[in-house]
């Protein structure tokens, strides 16, 4: 879908009305018009992404009467839940599911830091300057502005959804934009000089205000005098940029039907300072700005009677160890002599690995991914670091498959056959190697009955996760904090009711168990999602208080994120205004189907184009 219209500053069309009159416009109008002719209603979506909107500190801080405003958004009516986070739990793959209602899998974007297998090229997205630097400003600049939506991404845009149902939407300085609308975009003066300039035009929804580049305004507005932040406003990229252009809206009632916001001072004050003591200088003027914004629109009874709020997290934080060498685990140094890759740069010769730290998570990336050897030297050496929590893989192929004392490409796996690798016509394993907890395999679970979950539907037992996704399971279950939810017993009992040997015995008997998560909330569907086709990182995560490191990249003495723990994992999602009550624990996949239900446009046939399971709302 593309638009020919070209918006401008002033919301104005390139050739001086407000439509350019194309039959693709036309039709949208009329379809629009005949939604609201056949009384669709009209109430409009906001959602607002506040960075590392941790759930635990946001419900700790409202008890506490430190947020006033989101706690009058709770009495009247709204609800706090916990809103799990993707793997990696790190800002660009994590705002990009928030804004696609899809898994990295689907999306393609695997954290900050990583090696587009498309095109073989390293992806950097992340602020370290000394990597910045040695990659080149412009091509970072170009990467950021340009080849981010253009190129990585690989899902539809909520923007997109929502337009094609003949509704307006826009953006406001959030990362992910792509829509189907021309825009002008300017490059502030003192970037051209350090970095060059961006081209003159980009795609996204209808209203696109981002920083200092692109202030495309409602048609229907009279924009602003003054648009300009600059360097000390990270060129517009900040709460207040984007507070203020949210208010000059609402005063003049020019909100879009979906709005979609972003909020980042959070988690940079958080990396700096830590997570509580961000609350003070980053969400507490949040919500001052939640109150004004409401009252702006007419007190809370009006703002519920016309709108729906989301209020989410892409991720939390959790604290960081204060003596840099205690929380910095170097990558280079533990995988020294394995032929790194500059991170400069894309493979050259002699390079067999390239390693990406994305903070409290890590992608060793091989050149010959089948190279199952060397995959278990990269596994053993990222465990004998004490400060390494897990390391994830999934299996290439049937002879993938581990041996009882965890080595690679035993007899077992030709035993197996082919419904035990990750194979054209068998399911992809995944497996999870601890220093001291074990090792733990699962594939998701083809469609059978209960009573085909015993040893006769092949090695492994059938188990139910909490969102009542299937999975084939063995090994240890420590290695994820996993147990059976109506069991006594936990995870940590080997070859007890709560480890896979004692799911055995319930699918004998044809019962599937279900798993209750403990550190590691929806473990197995944020593993399983996390490896897009063709790309097959070891990863690990580091324990809590540490992050990965090189030479070029750095860590926060505050506050970090990436892994798999709660406390990295487990943001806020406020909500108003919503047809129905939601559980009180979803997924980042969620959001976007509960901003379409808002809208009354439903999920749209999402949970199948993603192949994930997004929550049903109960009535």
């Amino acid at each position: 879908m593309t638009s020919s219209t070209v918006s401008h500053s002033n919301g104005s069309a390139s050739n001086g009305s407000a439509r350019d009159g194309s039959d693709h416009e036309v039709a949208r109008e009329l379809q629009a018009d005949g939604k609201a002719a056949a009384g669709k209603p009209r109430r409009r979506c906001l959602l607002f992404v506040v960075d590392a909107l941790a759930e635990a500190y946001i419900r700790e801080a409202i008890a506490d009467a430190r947020l006033p405003h989101l706690a009058e958004l709770l009495e009247e009516g709204g609800q706090l839940v916990r809103c799990t986070s993707i793997f990696p739990s790190i800002t660009p793959a994590a705002t990009c599911t928030l804004a696609t209602g899809a898994y990295p899998q689907e999306h393609r974007v695997e954290g900050a830091y990583w090696i587009d297998q498309s095109s073989g090229e390293m992806a950097y997205f992340g602020d370290d300057f000394e990597l910045v630097r040695k990659r080149g400003l412009h091509r970072y600049l170009v990467d950021f502005g340009e080849r981010l939506n253009a190129q990585r991404l690989d899902a539809p845009t909520i923007f997109e959804r929502v337009e094609a149902e003949g509704l307006s939407s826009g953006c406001v300085n959030y990362m992910w934009f792509h829509g189907d609308h021309l825009h002008h975009r300017a490059t502030p003066w003192s970037l051209r000089a350090l970095a060059g300039r961006l081209s003159g035009s980009t795609r996204g929804p209808e209203v696109l205000l981002l920083g200092d580049f692109v202030t495309t305004w409602p048609r229907s507005m009279r924009p602003p005098r003054w648009n300009r932040w600059g360097l000390w406003h990270r060129y517009g990229f900040d709460d207040a940029t984007t507070m203020g252009r949210l208010m000059e809206m609402a005063k003049q009632d020019c909100l879009p039907d979906f709005t979609l916001a972003y909020f980042p001072n959070n988690d940079y004050e958080s990396h700096g300072k830590g997570p509580r003591r961000a609350l003070e200088t980053a969400i507490r003027p949040f919500d001052e700005f939640l109150g004004r914004f409401v009252r702006c629109l007419g007190g809370w009874k009006k703002f519920r009677e016309a709108y729906s709020l989301l209020i989410v997290g892409d991720h939390a934080q959790s604290r960081t160890a204060d003596d840099p060498l205690e929380r910095g685990v170097e990558l280079e140094e533990l995988l020294d002599g394995l032929g790194i890759a500059d991170a400069a740069g894309n493979w050259q010769e002699g390079e067999r690995i390239y390693i990406c730290p994305n903070m409290r998570a890590a992608a060793v990336y091989q050149r010959e991914p089948e190279d199952v050897q060397l995959r278990k030297e990269i596994v053993t050496r990222l465990l004998a670091d004490k400060r390494v929590d897990q390391v994830l893989w999934e299996e290439l192929a049937s002879h993938d498959r581990p041996a009882a004392d965890g080595s690679a490409g035993s007899s077992a796996g030709s035993s197996a056959g082919s419904s035990a690798g990750s194979s054209a016509d068998g399911p992809r394993w995944y497996c999870v190697k601890t220093a001291d907890r074990g090792q733990f395999r699962f594939a998701r679970a083809e469609a059978h009955s209960a009573a085909e979950s015993g040893a006769a539907a092949g090695r492994g037992e059938v188990v139910r996760d909490e969102r009542g996704n299937r999975w084939r399971v063995e090994g240890d279950w420590r290695a994820l904090d996993l147990s059976l939810a109506d069991s006594d017993s936990g995870g940590g009992d080997s070859g007890g009711e709560g480890s896979a040997s004692g799911a055995a015995a319930a699918g004998a008997s044809g019962q599937e168990r279900q798993l209750a998560c403990g550190n590691y909330p929806n473990a197995l569907e944020r593993i399983a999602h996390c490896f897009p086709a063709g790309s097959s990182p070891v990863w690990a995560t580091a324990r809590l208080g540490c992050e990965f490191k090189t030479s070029e990249t750095s860590t926060h003495p505050g506050g970090s994120h990436g892994g798999l723990n709660w406390e990295d994992s487990d943001a806020a999602l406020l909500v108003l205004g919503l047809p129905q009550t939601i559980p009180e624990r979803v997924a980042s996949v969620d959001v976007v189907p509960l901003c379409l239900q808002a809208l009354g446009i439903g999920d749209g046939g999402l949970g199948e184009m993603t192949g994930t399971r997004h929550i049903t709302c109960n009535p």
